[in-house]
């Protein structure tokens, strides 16, 4: 919250010396390389909160363009869908500040933010297309954080294409590895963690639009290094975007179907304890003789199996979905992470890999589970129990 505050009064300030007649525009063109730079710029502010992003970038445009210009703004600058996206924000913000104590609405909530960021996406597309193509002047010539294309620079409609597509390429890199928090939120089971990450994420999106705002060659050099990493992480990211997509799938379609039967084939992402094999890769599991076979795709091409060995492995209810953990005495070490959907069908999922009963792995258990281990450590020291 005190990201979005911190970027509500850039705005304002950058708004407040844009001239001393407040009716009129800043106007400004831009070399074909400064307009470069501040689509990049634009493109990276898109990718990182698209909603963010369009509703604060349509504002922006609508207080800096005089009364005869607010007519001939583009729709991302009229009032009633900045503002309405605005509100969409904050409320988002109200469920990671508010709502996120509430353990019984998290889990819901968290899969509904992350199909709005998924569309945030989609239409951010369309957002940047409306920079890229340009088709309205004095937008073109309007200085802003970055959120509005530089002048025609002579290039047709071809060369207005090939810019959206790069616009494209790198807000949708950025998006995925940025869409790593929402994912994250969704995993995360402790309360204003959530608010942590998203002011993390504001307070980022804040800098850029403000050294975009003072060049656009500035909002280039901070935008770089963000672009770079994306492209460098951004195979690591996919897996966490499918889990995220998978997890609020599951979540949203639990509340209006529910399946008595287990479902087959039984799917599952990987967990930091399974050696060898990629965090959050999407597989099957399938029981083979002596041995339980996590079968998964490498480059989305190259087939892998890896064997686990079932002694001593259990199915646990865990806290958000069902786990295939190894260990005992309460403290497990989880493998495989089973998508919501398998809620409820921990029994039936022991009994299809040939294990025990299933185990208790609740927030719970686990919390009891280090008060019986603390209790062990310090019993020498305390005397026997009497």
């Amino acid at each position: 919250m005190r990201s979005l505050a911190f970027l509500a009064i850039v705005l304002m300030a950058s708004s407040a010396a844009a001239g001393a007649e407040p009716t009129a525009a800043v106007k400004k063109t831009y070399s074909r390389g400064e307009a470069l730079c501040k689509n990049m710029s634009l493109s990276t502010l898109t990718g990182k909160s698209p909603w963010l992003a369009m509703g604060v970038g349509g504002a922006y445009e609508y207080f800096q363009a005089s009364e005869a210009e607010r007519a001939n703004l583009g729709f991302f600058a009229q009032p009633a869908v900045w503002i309405s996206i605005l509100l969409l924000v904050l409320l988002v913000a109200f469920k990671d500040v508010v709502l996120s104590a509430f353990s019984y609405l998290k889990m819901p909530l968290d899969a509904i933010a992350e199909i709005l960021h998924t569309t945030g996406w989609f239409v951010g597309l369309i957002y940047l297309g409306t920079a890229a193509f340009g088709a309205d002047p004095p937008a073109n010539e309007t200085a802003s954080l970055g959120f509005a294309a530089g002048p025609d620079g002579g290039l047709g409609l071809a060369g207005d294409l090939l810019t959206w597509l790069l616009m494209a390429v790198v807000h949708t890199a950025v998006w995925i590895v940025f869409n790593t928090v929402e994912v994250l939120i969704i995993l995360n089971p402790v309360p204003y963690v959530d608010t942590a990450l998203k002011s993390i994420r504001t307070f980022m999106i804040a800098v850029l639009a403000l050294a975009a705002q003072f060049h656009p060659f500035l909002g280039f050099a901070v935008a770089l290094p963000v672009i770079l990493l994306s492209f460098w992480f951004v195979r690591w990211a996919w897996r966490f975007l499918l889990l995220g997509w998978t997890f609020s799938y599951d979540t949203i379609r639990g509340w209006f179907r529910k399946s008595a039967d287990l479902p087959l084939p039984v799917r599952a992402f990987a967990s930091w304890s399974l050696k060898g094999v990629p965090l959050f890769a999407c597989g099957t599991v399938e029981r083979r003789g002596n041995t339980i076979d996590f079968i998964y795709r490498k480059w989305l091409f190259f087939r892998k199996v890896h064997a686990i060995d079932p002694t001593g492995a259990s199915v646990s209810s865990g806290v958000l979905s069902p786990l295939l953990a190894i260990g005992g005495n309460g403290v497990y070490l989880t493998l495989l992470r089973f998508p919501p959907r398998y809620v409820g069908h921990e029994t039936q999922l022991a009994s299809h890999f040939g294990l025990g009963d299933p185990a208790d792995g609740s927030f719970q258990a686990g919390f009891r589970a280090i008060v019986r281990q603390l209790g062990t450590l310090f019993r020498p020291a305390i005397g026997p129990a009497r």
